[in-house]
């Protein structure tokens, strides 16, 4: 009797620990036309964007969605609506569930194939990374526990993080007019070309500056560090901003 009900509860555990991996799995990819310089907007509460260009005349959005559980797949909704050269993406919840068990999840990530020349405008993720890949448009985003890695881009950057760090690398600056980051806790690290003329701010409370462009950076008597610059004519207008953690200032 005692094997057979050793063995009973074994099986018991087995299918509760089952239970507990199991997990609801679904995938949407959609396309759309829109212009070369056309805008992305995006928004996300739980997972990833990773916007890549694919070297192509379209945008592809393919969202994988993952939850514990079907009553958490069905309140999850993907809205993607195109209006002219124009593509808003979000991740929309039909209503509140009034309870959640220690193993409940739900997340939806993003993958964007999209023309290099596309301006990613609005991008508001809560919990999660966004990586973007050889897009040269510009970057408008807001995140809030994540951290934000970019390169290629060639136009205008507005970046704020609250709590991640901030890696973007500028091929060109050429058609630049303001690059402007800021992070409560996270390191800032930006590179751009050796030639690109512009007026630094940066500030950090806690945490080093460095540069490789050879502009002074003061130390506070207090607490805090701040760069204050001009290279070449000053055209662009850098600001550099975080509290906790370090400000880093390259070249290509």
């Amino acid at each position: 009797m005692k094997t057979q009900k050793s063995l009973f509860m074994a099986g018991l555990i087995s299918i509760a620990s089952l239970s507990a991996v199991a997990k609801v799995e679904d995938t949407i990819t959609k396309q759309f036309h829109l212009s070369p310089t056309g805008t992305i907007s995006l928004s996300n509460v739980n997972g990833g964007v990773t916007v890549s260009n694919c070297n192509c005349d379209t945008v592809t959005v393919t969202a994988n969605i993952v939850t514990s559980t079907e009553e958490l797949r069905e309140q999850v909704d993907v809205s993607m609506e195109q209006s002219g050269d124009s593509l808003a993406i979000k991740t929309e919840y039909k209503k509140k569930r009034n309870r959640w068990g220690n193993g409940d999840y739900s997340k939806v990530n993003y993958e964007l194939l999209v023309p290099a020349t596309v301006n990613l405008k609005a991008f508001k993720l809560v919990n999660g990374n966004l990586s973007v890949s050889g897009v040269t448009g510009s970057l408008i985003a807001e995140l809030v526990n994540g951290k934000l890695k970019s390169d290629g881009t060639q136009s205008d950057i507005d970046v704020s993080m609250v709590n991640g760090n901030i890696e973007l690398k500028v091929e060109d600056s050429s058609n630049i007019n303001h690059i402007d980051l800021e992070s409560v806790n996270g390191a800032i690290e930006l590179t751009l070309p050796n030639n690109t003329d512009m007026t630094v701010e940066a500030e950090t409370v806690n945490g080093s500056i460095d540069n490789e462009f050879d502009l002074y950076v003061k130390k506070h008597k207090y607490v805090g560090r701040s760069m204050n610059g001009t290279v070449g004519n000053g055209r662009i207008k850098v600001k550099l901003e975080t509290v906790n953690g370090s400000i880093s200032l390259d070249q290509n």
